[in-house]
């Protein structure tokens, strides 16, 4: 229902023509990636196929890297972790910068560069390393950005909430227990 393509554009209301009548538009689709503000803090995210993709080309410096049993020398680069390749696309000021050569861009000007503010809340999701989050401190007095990892909710369940005022995360886990579904199951039978 979309491109491949960054940046995406949101699904198209007729995709979903129930959840935007009958709940009185509460169901907003938006673009990947996704900027908006709410309140006063700028929120900046993406479906976590940038950080992905960064994980494959940059890897840590080896001088970072603890020795393993392998190495002799323990110069052996390790990938960067999924918050770790979040944080250097916001150090970098880039959403994508593998794009346009390893992940598909529509060649416009660029917008995937983070040229507004800094934002408060820049998160990318579908992480396969599960749940991470750093609060960093931004380049101006007080300010601060609160970086979010979040893993795939159909896989973990879980759901990250964010305080607006304080930026503090809670992780809200749904868990389905298959054995008492069965049991009622039988018993209903």
């Amino acid at each position: 229902p979309t491109t491949r393509n960054w940046p995406q554009r949101p699904l198209h209301s007729s995709l979903l023509p129930h959840c935007s009548k009958n709940n009185n538009n509460k169901v907003t689709v938006t673009p990947n990636p996704y900027e908006a503000r709410h309140a006063t803090q700028l929120v900046l995210g993406t479906d976590g196929l940038s950080v992905r993709d960064l994980q494959q080309v940059i890897l840590k410096p080896s001088s970072e890297n603890k020795a393993s049993a392998e190495d002799t020398d323990g110069s052996t680069p390790q990938r960067l972790t999924e918050l770790e390749a979040l944080e250097q696309t916001l150090r970098w000021g880039h959403l994508c910068p593998t794009g346009p050569d390893r992940v598909g861009m529509i060649p416009l000007d660029d917008p995937m560069v983070i040229d507004k503010a800094m934002p408060h809340i820049y998160f990318c999701g579908n992480c396969e390393e599960g749940f991470a989050t750093k609060l960093i401190d931004g380049e101006g007095e007080g300010e601060k950005t609160r970086l979010i990892c979040i893993p795939k909710f159909s896989d973990t369940g879980e759901v990250v909430l964010v305080n607006l005022k304080t930026l503090d995360v809670e992780v809200l886990r749904f868990k389905v227990d298959d054995d008492d579904e069965s049991q009622e199951q039988q018993q209903q039978d």
